[in-house]
Formats: structure tokens, sequence, C-alpha cells
């Protein structure tokens, strides 16, 4: 029997399996602090799998008292900044479910169709997005898959998901963008990608932009719409969804982020702001934000002609949120 004064340092195991373990584990370690640093110089920034599982989770937090939802594309993403507007907005919970590459008509539509969502809606959009046929098919994947296949998820599976997301926050190496094809390729990308973050905001840097070319590659597409067209499908389609947000106790306010350069003039010479975003409130009574009407946003500049980069985007939403608190201060009946 040992003593009680023995030396504790003959009771530490000393098996070689206990010895291989301990080497395995600061090996492991190692090459985890080895491959974060790597992938940081090289530019990788912390990046969240922004799928329709990630998308679902935060989906869920909506129904929270004085909850306000950021709905839109990339533009949201990029130049709305969710940290900033829960400061302005203290007692709000703030949730992202803006969607790259789409347009919000099916989540607007999704969440209009929910009697249990009685929150506010910011809206980033362009008027022609407003309106059914100009809607994109990822946006309603997104919401058949809440709808359908989410609440089949176990507790188990969507914990997992949340702890993999919250990692991916805190370690380079396990950012979404690393995939082979990136490490190999050259990292003299004509834009530099920014990470998502847990909270769905995507803050992009551009070190390096060919502004003309980009521009006319992203808009070459967009075709005129008719004007008469247009304001029947708006009366028609967004006073329907309107009507059932306010029937819920929810409220929406219409938001145009900025673009510049080639992008935007593209954009108003196929639907001139007079002629389309100016008579949206008329015709539907919801409050709107134009990036054009108020001289404190008016002179971001974009740097790939559609998106804010990542030092502005604070600034216009602690800008877009004093607006935000006029326009509701003055639509409380609305």
């Amino acid at each position: 029997m040992p003593s009680s004064t023995s030396d504790s340092s003959s009771r530490i195991p000393h098996s070689p399996h206990t010895i291989s373990l301990i080497t395995t584990a600061i090996l492991f370690f190692a090459i985890c602090a080895a491959a974060n640093t790597f992938f940081k110089s090289q530019g990788f920034p912390l990046n969240v799998a922004d799928n329709k599982l990630f998308w679902s989770t935060k989906r869920e937090h909506i129904y929270k008292k004085n909850t306000l939802v950021i709905l839109g594309s990339s533009r949201a993403q990029m130049g709305i900044d969710p940290e900033i507007l829960k400061q302005n907005f203290h007692n709000h919970n703030v949730v992202n479910l803006a969607i790259a590459a789409t347009t919000p008509y099916a989540i607007l539509e999704h969440l209009s169709n929910d009697i249990n969502f009685n929150g506010t809606i910011l809206l980033e959009t362009t008027a022609p997005n407003l309106i059914p046929q100009y809607d994109t098919p990822p946006s309603t994947s997104f919401a058949d898959y809440y709808n359908t296949q989410y609440p089949e998820m176990t507790p188990s599976q969507i914990v997992d998901s949340k702890i993999s997301s919250y990692l991916q926050t805190q370690f380079t190496f396990l950012s979404s963008d690393i995939t082979p094809k990136t490490v190999i390729a050259s990292r003299g990308f004509l834009i530099r990608k920014g990470g998502m973050l847990y909270s769905r905001h995507r803050p992009c840097s551009f070190p390096k932009i060919k502004n003309a070319r980009l521009s006319q590659n992203q808009f070459a597409k967009i075709k005129p719409i008719d004007n008469q067209k247009f304001c029947q499908k708006l009366k028609t389609n967004l006073n329907k969804i309107h009507k059932k947000l306010k029937d819920n106790g929810a409220k929406i306010i219409l938001v145009r982020m900025p673009s510049t350069h080639t992008s935007w003039q593209n954009e108003n010479a196929k639907a001139p702001k007079a002629n389309y975003w100016d008579n949206i409130s008329t015709l539907t009574k919801i409050p709107t934000i134009h990036f054009q009407d108020y001289p404190q946003l008016t002179h971001f500049k974009c740097p790939d002609g559609s998106h804010l980069d990542a030092k502005d985007a604070p600034i216009f939403t602690e800008a877009l949120s004093k607006i935000i608190k006029e326009k509701f201060s003055n639509t409380q009946d609305q």
C-alpha cells in the first residue's frame, strides 16, 4: 500500500496506450492550429455554411417578442448589420433571413401565412422583385424546406447543426469556403468573398474590383417591365400579403439598398424610380425607404456597383435605423 506521502507522479499511468493518446491529442491540436493559421494567412474568412438547415434554425426564432426580421438578398446580407440594429432597437430580437441570389417574394408570402408571426419585417428589395414572376426558386425552396423537412429533424440533428455552425465562426480551417478547388486555385480573386457570420450577416471587402465589367454582366439580363402590369400586380399581390401581415399584427417596411455606377444606371433604366418605386407606398400603404431619397444614404459607394463594403455596412445600418424609427413613428396606424 503506498504511503500518504508518496510521490503522486508515481501514480500517473505510463502505459504505451496512454502516452499514445496524449501524443495523438497534442499532434491533433497542433495540426488544427497550423491549419487555422495557414488558411487565415491565405485570406480565407470565417464562414458558416449558409444552407437551408442553418436558415431554418434562425427562422424558428421569429416568434419572440419584438422581433425584427431582415428579408432580402445578398445586398441585405452584406449591407445591413444585425448587431447595429440590435444596438439601435434595444428591446428587439433581430433575425436575419435574407438569402443571397434570390428575390424575397416567396419568403414574404411564407411569413404572411404564419398566423403566429407578429413582428416587423425589414424587406430589402427593388421594385421589380415585389411581383411574383420575378421570384427565383431558391427562396421558394427555403420556405418549402422549413415547412416540410425541418419539422422532421430530430433535436440532436438540430443541435449538431447549431454546434457545427458556431464552430465555423471560430475556426478558419472549418470554413465552408475551403474546398479542394479553392485551396488549389490562386488567391487573386476579382472579388474577395466575405464570410458568413453566425448572425447570417456577410460583411464583404472588395480589395480588387473591375466595377463596370461586373455591373454590366450582372444586370444584362434584366428585362424592362410594363408599368401598368406592375402596378396591377402590386395592388393584387402585395396588398393581399400586406393585409395578412396586418391581420396577424405584423408590420413591414421596404428598403431599397444603394447601388452605384453602371448597376444603378441599368436598374433605373429598366424600372425608373419615379414610375415604379415611388408608386409603391401610394398603392400599398407600405412605408418605403429608397436610398436616393435620403441624403444620409446617398453618399455610400458600392465597390462592385451592387453591394456595400464591410467598412460601410455598420455606418449605413446606423443611418438606416434612425430613418426606420422616424418612419414607424409616423405610420403607427397603417
